[in-house]
């Protein structure tokens, strides 16, 4: 049995936990949003799609880091991890996957991944991710150039708007966007968000409120946004069609 036959969608499987979020241009005259991970979890889909989103590094995410067990069909196959470093006007925001799949005594996928953000006085303004998918390099490198966010992916040139956010998720106007940007191969994945209201789900024995969201279209998953306003659970299927869930330790 081929090693492609195993695991079906290597690549795929981490292209959907590892895409970015490109947002609209603002609103003539529209202030910008202050980073509130409490409020925003609460209005996800209230403030308007034309507010250009932003973060306030002075009232930057409350937590240092975010820790995920990544588990495939019950079985817990690697890591992801998103780190929060505030420095005055600049928040710096690090994203770290290690994945090695297994049958029986082989290790039949492996996936290494990290990307940095780099955030001044709320606006994305460096993004850099370099990935090994199983032996075969990916380096996307965005800049910010005016009003635009220049780079290239494998060194073929990119061009995206400034308003981009990277999604990791952990910023709250990722769920009002209609456009994510894939920041393992720089593509650009149109999707559709709908509010599947509050859910209480079991996390380590606990009983967590939540709100759930379901993106459909080129991407396809489901999330779950603690009271905090970042993810505790997100759920999809890989393209072999195993169920593959992100869990926050």
């Amino acid at each position: 049995m081929g090693r492609n036959r195993l695991w079906g969608a290597g690549a795929p499987f981490f292209a959907a936990v590892l895409v970015g979020v490109l947002g609209a241009a603002p609103a003539p005259g529209a202030e910008p949003q202050e980073f509130s991970p409490t409020a925003e979890a609460r209005q996800l889909v209230l403030a308007p799609r034309a507010v250009r989103p932003t973060v306030r590094p002075e009232v930057a995410p409350k937590v240092d880091r975010l820790v995920y067990a990544v588990v495939r069909e019950g079985q817990e196959v690697g890591t992801h991890r998103v780190e929060f470093a505030s420095d005055g006007n600049r928040l710096t925001v690090r994203v770290s996957t290690d994945i090695a799949v297994r049958f029986l005594s082989l290790t039949v996928y492996r996936f290494h991944h990290k990307a940095e953000e780099v955030w001044v006085d709320g606006r994305l303004v460096n993004l850099t991710s370099r990935t090994d998918d199983d032996g075969k390099p990916r380096v996307v490198e965005l800049r910010a150039d005016g009003d635009r966010l220049r780079g290239a992916y494998n060194g073929k040139p990119l061009d995206f708007p400034a308003s981009i956010l990277p999604a990791t998720l952990w910023h709250p106007a990722s769920m009002r966007q209609s456009l994510l940007l894939d920041t393992v191969k720089g593509r650009p994945l149109k999707i559709s968000i709908a509010d599947r209201g509050d859910e209480t789900i079991a996390l380590a024995n606990d009983r967590i409120a939540t709100r759930r969201f379901s993106i459909s279209g080129q991407l396809v998953r489901d999330v779950w946004y603690g009271p905090d306003g970042f993810i505790v659970q997100a759920r999809f299927r890989a393209k072999d069609g195993s169920h593959v869930t992100l869990l926050r330790r």
